[in-house]
């Protein structure tokens, strides 16, 4: 983006919000105090609100006060703080990204964008989220373990649960911009507040980079709306609305073997909800979602197009109690081409699904759930989860579970048509199952909690490439995947306005294609993270993350770099309406390789980067 477009953007942008708020008044309310849900209550465990404490469970989340916070502008870099799950870090803006939960590769976890599935029918790996940027998110839950009970297919690792949070009671509106390293340039702007029973959010950023490194040049263009209208105390309706555009080039041509690659990634993500309440005993949802993904990468000659279309119906009852009832219906339809078919596919999937959560005592939560999905492709399949908590002492938690999951294949791989990559119209589901124990504590001052599981799990049927002669091949179930590991988690307040934290999590797979035993590419075995964040003063914030990753391999089993990745960050409050801030990437200056393979060659990582900006409010 040349300097006249920047300054375009940044006059555009703040002309609109001068002039669409200068008759608001001011207020106090500081970016940490953004409407969330109240602590310890999450979404995603069961599809509705409970507390995270009795939960069987195991979940982990993000607020937008710790994404925002802690200056982080990629969702990826915060993720790498939780247990459990390896967002790998991308040389460059644009740049692809990928999320192993409990060692399952992106494909075998479910990404789930305010409350639709984003893995389609041709991008299985959930792409739509890499064009998220942090301040379009005010929460991410991560759910551990087999979750097809509940989210169906994909959700063998688990499921990344992104949503957006009604807009605020008082009107607000930020302008951000951004200059650093690399020539890199962020400009976002946001909105948010309410006019009587009606609640608006909205948000709009460009964002640019180029590392000298690899002479890679990155673009990203993402904007979000959300809309909420209280009808009256039984009804609500609402919307979202979620743009992201991605241009990635290489003019070097230095990180593959065909020379020259330029990417470009755009993807559109529509919702429309209305939620009913007759009483306090029974809770209806209704959400329609539409995705489109298009994505072009020019060297290989490749285009792809996926459209999504999905209507889920959700029910709660509170039978009485000691016992609540959820059930509901999800009716989706794909479509997908790709360069390797000559016509679109179209498919039509359902599924229904039912759990009950049962307390007979204070102490004890006992949850089961069952669900039914029928592909068009690949075969109906029936999945369940059996889970449980029981308060052992004051605040001392013990939870189990036990499920089941599958994945139904990809489109691409079942009407291909291409002399590299057959397509198998005789693939069918990849099947899997799972378990994990732990121990969770939360100290009765709710100042300090820790958290540790045991998990295996183990997919049977994986979907593998396998040569057919020459340089072609086709698809098959063959492999078994198995997984072990231990994850541990420790959050502590040091003190009023200063809190840190800490997670490791240890892994264990092997994947057995009949021929040889290998291990997933780009997890490590070891993976530590810890960070503090303080508020020195009422005018300054500084802090700092360290991430480990020990023992990984690319693909082809080629050995990776271990790494120490450090980062800084400090903000500075002007005023009630300005602020400063700077960071520090990579403070180390630590060479690593985020990827390597005989294919694509070595992706480093970026080297030593400053960054600072300047935050406005109105």
């Amino acid at each position: 983006m040349h300097l006249n477009h920047k300054l375009k953007f940044i006059s555009a942008f703040t002309a609109l919000i001068i002039s669409a708020f200068s008759n608001a008044q001011s207020n106090e309310r500081s970016d940490d105090e953004l409407l969330q849900l109240e602590p310890y209550l999450i979404e995603g465990a069961y599809r509705q609100l409970s507390d995270v404490r009795s939960t069987p469970v195991a979940v982990s989340y993000l607020t937008a006060s710790e994404l925002t916070g802690s200056l982080y502008v990629d969702i990826e870099q915060a993720l790498n703080q939780l247990p459990g799950i390896t967002a790998t870090i991308a040389g460059d803006e644009g740049a692809n990204k990928e999320i192993y939960i409990r060692g399952q590769a992106p494909t075998r976890s479910s990404v789930v964008v305010d409350g639709i599935r984003t893995n389609t029918s041709i991008f299985t790996g959930g792409r739509f989220i890499h064009g998220l940027d942090a301040w379009e998110v005010d929460r991410i839950e991560l759910i551990r373990g087999p979750q097809s009970a509940i989210y169906g297919t994909n959700s063998i690792g688990g499921v990344l649960l992104v949503s957006s949070l009604p807009g605020s009671d008082e009107a607000i509106s930020r302008l951000n911009l951004e200059y650093g390293s690399h020539e890199s340039f962020v400009g976002a702007v946001s909105t948010e507040g309410s006019v009587n029973a009606f609640r608006y959010k909205a948000s709009a950023s460009y964002q640019e980079e180029e590392n000298i490194l690899t002479e890679d040049i990155g673009e990203s263009t993402a904007a979000s709306l959300r809309l909420d209208y209280a009808i009256n105390e039984q009804w609500d309706i609402g919307g979202t609305l979620r743009y992201n555009k991605v241009d990635f080039a290489n003019p070097g041509g230095n990180l593959n073997t065909f020379g020259s690659a330029t990417i470009q990634s755009e993807a559109y993500l529509a919702t429309a909800f209305a939620e009913f309440s007759s009483s306090e005993n029974w809770y209806s949802k209704w959400l329609i979602g539409y995705l489109e993904e298009d994505y072009t990468q020019q060297n290989f000659d490749y285009t792809g197009v996926s459209n999504q279309f999905t209507l889920d119906w959700q029910n709660d009852f509170v039978i009485n109690d000691e016992f609540q009832l959820s059930a509901g219906l999800m009716l989706e339809q794909q479509e997908g081409i790709d360069s390797s078919m000559s016509s679109a596919v179209e498919a039509d999937n359902y599924a229904v699904y039912i759990q009950g959560i049962y307390n007979p005592d204070e102490r004890t939560e006992l949850s089961a759930g069952i669900r039914y999905d029928d592909y068009e492709f690949g075969g109906g399949d029936v999945t369940y989860r059996l889970s449980g908590s029981y308060e052992l002492s004051e605040s001392l938690y013990l939870k189990g579970n036990f499920g089941t999951s599958f994945r139904a294949p990809a489109i691409f791989r079942i009407f291909s048509e291409s002399f590299f990559a057959a397509g198998n119209p005789d693939l069918k589901n990849e099947y899997g199952y799972g378990w994990d124990v732990g121990l969770v504590y939360y100290s009765p001052d709710a100042k300090w909690d820790a958290t540790a599981f045991v998990f295996q799990s183990s997919t049977e049927d994986l979907i593998d490439f396998v040569s057919t002669g020459g340089f072609s091949g086709t698809f098959v179930n063959r492999n078994q995947y198995d997984v072990t590991g231990v994850e541990l988690q420790f959050n502590y307040q040091l003190a009023e306005s200063t809190t840190a934290y800490l997670s490791a999590t240890y892994i264990d797979n092997e994947i057995d294609n009949e021929t040889s035993i290998m291990r997933q590419p780009n997890v490590p075995v070891y993976q530590y993270s810890i960070g503090i964040n303080s508020k020195v003063t009422e005018q300054f914030t500084i802090g700092g993350n360290v991430l480990i990753a020990l023992d990984r391999v690319s693909f082809g089993a080629v050995p990776v770099d271990d790494y120490t990745l450090a980062r800084l960050y400090a903000k500075y409050q002007i005023n009630e309406s300005l602020s400063v801030h700077a960071r520090i990437e990579n403070l180390f200056d630590q060479e690593f390789a985020i990827t390597a393979s005989s294919f694509q060659g070595i992706l480093p990582a970026r080297e030593l980067s400053f960054y600072g900006g300047v935050t406005a409010r109105f």
